[in-house]
């Protein structure tokens, strides 16, 4: 049986996902409580601060995990075997005359959908953390998954919960693009 595109990333980028999101992920498992932003799912005691508190600390962190994914450490650490992938992937879409838009959100969907978020909303799973997150930690992790995405796929959810964040979606788009476009670069021989 063959593997899959996200079976073969996840075999060949752990230490990758270790290094360049492990971090953002272990802080995001260990925060204090779940970062809703869904005023319908926050419990009643909570002050309506909490929510615009959970909102800011959901964009920072969708900055900061843009910071690392698009940094040149991590383009420097992305497995070879990975951007080899894109590079096919790019040879395919070239050869379709895809258009801009499309091809990214093909990229984004093998690196950010098949490989970044299934470790983001399961990290136990793909070695970021020992244990497994807390439930409310697990709402948190998915919220920081369908951000990336969104920003990834030049979406933006279309949710009320989420309009919010559509800004700091928007800022990180055109770097999340780029950076796809970049990793689908024909990788250096190694």
């Amino acid at each position: 049986m063959r593997p899959s595109f996200g079976q073969h990333a996840r075999r060949v980028g752990g230490p990758y996902l270790r290094e360049v999101l492990g971090p953002l992920v272990g802080e995001l498992a260990a925060a204090p409580r779940a970062l809703e932003v869904d005023p319908a799912r926050m419990p009643d005691d909570h002050a309506a601060g909490e929510l615009t508190d959970n909102v800011a600390a959901l964009a920072d962190w969708l900055g900061r995990c843009t910071d690392a994914l698009t940094s040149a450490r991590s383009l420097a650490a992305l497995p070879t075997q990975m951007r080899a992938v894109l590079a096919e992937m790019g040879r395919h879409a070239d050869a379709a005359q895809m258009e801009r838009g499309l091809r990214t959100a093909l990229f984004g969907g093998y690196l950010i959908l098949r490989f970044v978020n299934p470790a983001i909303v399961a990290p136990e799973s793909h070695g970021l953390l020992a244990t497994p997150p807390s439930l409310p930690a697990r709402t948190s992790l998915k919220y920081a998954a369908k951000l990336l995405q969104a920003a990834a796929n030049g979406s933006l959810p279309p949710e009320e919960a989420f309009v919010p964040l559509h800004e700091t979606i928007r800022a990180a788009q055109p770097r999340i693009a780029a950076f796809l476009v970049t990793c689908a670069d024909e990788p250096a021989a190694s």
